[in-house]
């Protein structure tokens, strides 16, 4: 299976990680933004419920706390 397109695309806003250094080829993500998501969800202790809530401005989601958990890079 080939990994997605879109991995150097996305990183997490509160370490700068991209999905394309997070994911690894024995657990082929479905798409960049899903690995972040794991990544956050693991590594920083946020809650789902916390992404749930999280506001989107372009491409940059931020927790209601105003952290930006996801970023697109350009």
């Amino acid at each position: 299976m080939e990994p997605p397109a879109d991995l150097e695309q996305w990183a997490c806003g509160l370490c700068d990680s991209t999905a394309a250094e997070l994911s690894t080829p024995t657990h082929p993500p479905l798409d960049g933004r899903s690995v972040i998501r794991a990544h956050v969800l693991d590594a920083h202790n946020i809650l789902v419920a916390d992404l749930e809530a999280s506001t989107e401005i372009g491409s940059t989601w931020t927790l209601p706390d105003g952290r930006v958990w996801l970023r697109e890079i350009r």
